[in-house]
């Protein structure tokens, strides 16, 4: 079972600040709920620098060190939360960038992407989440021996 990163009334007070969070207003506190733990379980599958604070704790955070999940990292997890709320699917995202070419009636657009956005690529549907992550995360250039 997934513990988010903050609680329903934490959340709420995150967004009581946040203008254009609707969706999070308009949700059930069930669906609050499932949204902050899918957005934990999501932000708990990148790969962070460093190591968990204690072996076999259930999320990625707090990290060696740390006593409490960061707040950026807390509301990283709201705005993950708000724009799952919102109904984004990240591998509709992908196929989005990845589309050459859409018609509908006499409209015509045409992608030249030949990337994904890093934060798609890496199931993070939500630009300010990601924003908010990337300084905890790994350099992906390193290399990380393991002692077996």
């Amino acid at each position: 079972m997934i513990t988010p990163y903050l609680s329903v009334t934490e959340a709420q007070a995150y967004f009581d600040d946040r203008l254009n969070s609707e969706a999070w207003e308009l949700a059930t506190d069930v669906d609050k709920l499932k949204a902050l733990k899918t957005a934990t379980s999501k932000i708990n599958n990148l790969r962070f620098a460093g190591k968990p604070a204690v072996d076999g704790q259930g999320n990625e955070f707090p990290r060696y060190g740390q006593t409490i999940v960061p707040i950026s990292i807390q509301e990283a997890t709201c705005e993950l939360a708000l724009v799952l709320l919102n109904e984004v699917d990240v591998n509709q995202e992908i196929e989005n960038l990845a589309a050459t070419s859409e018609t509908f009636t006499s409209v015509k657009t045409t992608y030249t992407r030949d990337f994904v956005l890093s934060h798609i690529r890496n199931g993070i549907p939500s630009s300010e989440a990601w924003a908010k992550l990337l300084p905890y995360l790994l350099d992906p250039l390193s290399v990380r021996l393991v002692k077996g």
